[in-house]
């Protein structure tokens, strides 16, 4: 769990419980379609972020489902990268 898949060369998603997607903005920046369900989905997303060694730019949420922003708590997603949360209502 927590793979990253390739839809396109500029569309993915990480595989988890609530479908995380990646749009790869440039060859080291990507924004996140929802976070995940919780803290631990958060810590995945930026194990996978180092690993690919992007850069996060936004986190684009849905809706407010516990399951599409709980990773958007994850301290070190916000901090870290200094991002913007945009939420569609």
């Amino acid at each position: 769990m927590y793979e990253i898949k390739e839809l396109t060369p500029r569309c993915l998603f990480m595989e988890s419980p609530a479908k995380i997607g990646i749009i790869r903005l440039s060859e080291s920046e990507v924004c996140l379609i929802d976070s995940g369900s919780d803290k631990e989905a958060g810590r995945k997303v930026r194990q996978q972020l180092d690993a690919n060694k992007w850069k996060l730019k936004a986190i684009f949420n849905t809706h407010s489902n516990a399951d599409h922003i709980g990773g958007n708590g994850e301290t070190q997603l916000l901090l870290r990268f200094k991002i913007q949360i945009i939420a569609l209502r």
